[in-house]
């Protein structure tokens, strides 16, 4: 009897065991499949690799500055960020093709004045990165839309600049062949560097120029339009006593505008045309020395117009207007001839930079 329950019970745990088993059934083979998903998943990103590196896409993309397709390529197949196409890194082929647009998207902002690479270069690509900022080719296309050796030159520095605050402090220090990077920097861009001083030179030299017509001008007519006001019999009418305050402020302030773009220009021409000397230094004294002389042509003008009622006080009112219109004439082309200049200098030199950090999983 007793043994016969124990057959009993074995039979139901042996039931029971089975009819475990077949409800596993279901999950086990959800997780066959699973794993082969994960296998053929595998097996296909391998292939687009493949695909990829053989077909130099993504090569192509960052040479050109394609930064939508390069893009895409690494939010569907994250695996691309770490493929070398021709032994290089998508990020040291952005540095050698100056293709800023590629590289920021590798790019997160750290903090607000520094930026951080994403995934941290390895010392071997920290190595080609710094050689890539150093050297120098003028028939990269991204330098086409560069006009003018001097803010050629300034981009260049800042490429060299923002590549090396990304590695390690010993790593700025280390030398490719027993010489420095920025020895290198300065061998690979001296003609250069000669080229964007001529023309930084010879911006200087004309713009003084007309910096001391200016000054001149302004000084001699300090001393001739008041005592064309001490020759008039009587007491001069009031709109001539305005327009001779006038005058004195305007012709003040053109005075010392001119003598400060002077300077400014003689400070350029007096410069040692270093590298270094692009980045900042250079830029800054061109952008306020056009700035003075502008400001100085301005109160020359008015000065003028305020000399002209002074003299021809007896002219129509019309008159006066119609000096005073013509006379912005010279201004106005001063800022259409000139601005685009100070515009692009300024931008250039203290705009947000080259490098704006775009997040890539966007």
């Amino acid at each position: 009897m007793v043994f016969g329950k124990i057959q009993f019970l074995a039979l139901c745990f042996s039931l029971s065991f089975f009819f475990f088993l077949f409800s596993l059934v279901p999950e086990i083979k959800r997780i066959h499949e699973l794993k082969l998903r994960h296998k053929a998943a595998v097996k296909l990103a391998k292939k687009i690799t493949e695909f990829f590196l053989e077909r130099d896409l993504l090569f192509h993309a960052t040479v050109k500055g394609n930064s939508e397709l390069v893009k895409i390529c690494i939010q569907f197949f994250p695996e691309l960020i770490r493929i070398s196409p021709s032994g290089d890194s998508l990020m040291t082929l952005a540095v050698k093709n100056r293709q800023e647009r590629i590289l920021s998207l590798f790019l997160k902002g750290s903090s607000k004045n520094e930026l951080s690479l994403v995934p941290a270069p390895t010392p071997e690509e920290a190595v080609k990165m710094m050689l890539a900022a150093a050297k120098y080719d003028s028939n990269l296309e991204a330098l086409t839309y560069v006009s003018g050796a001097a803010f050629e030159m300034q981009r260049e520095l800042q490429w060299f600049k923002a590549v090396e605050k990304w590695l390690f402090p010993d790593l700025r220090t280390f030398k490719h062949e027993g010489k420095s990077y920025w020895r290198i920097f300065t061998e690979e861009h001296r003609e250069l560097l000669v080229k964007g001083g001529e023309w930084v030179r010879n911006t200087a030299q004309s713009c003084m120029v007309v910096s001391t017509l200016i000054a001149t001008i302004l000084f001699a007519a300090s001393y001739n339009v008041p005592k064309s006001i001490s020759s008039i019999a009587g007491d001069p009418p009031l709109f001539v006593r305005k327009a001779l305050i006038v005058f004195k402020i305007s012709d003040g302030l053109g005075l010392l505008f001119s003598v400060l773009a002077i300077l400014l220009f003689l400070a350029i021409l007096t410069s040692r045309y270093e590298a270094k000397d692009f980045l900042r230094s250079l830029p800054t004294k061109i952008i306020m020395g056009l700035s003075c002389l502008f400001l100085s042509l301005a109160c020359m003008l008015v000065a003028f117009v305020a000399a002209y009622i002074i003299v021809q006080q007896k002219r129509a009112e019309w008159v006066y207007m119609t000096i005073a219109s013509l006379s912005l004439g010279p201004l106005l082309l001063f800022l259409i001839l000139q601005m685009p200049l100070l515009w692009k200098m300024g931008k250039s030199t203290y705009g947000r930079g080259i490098f704006l950090p775009r997040n890539i999983w966007k």
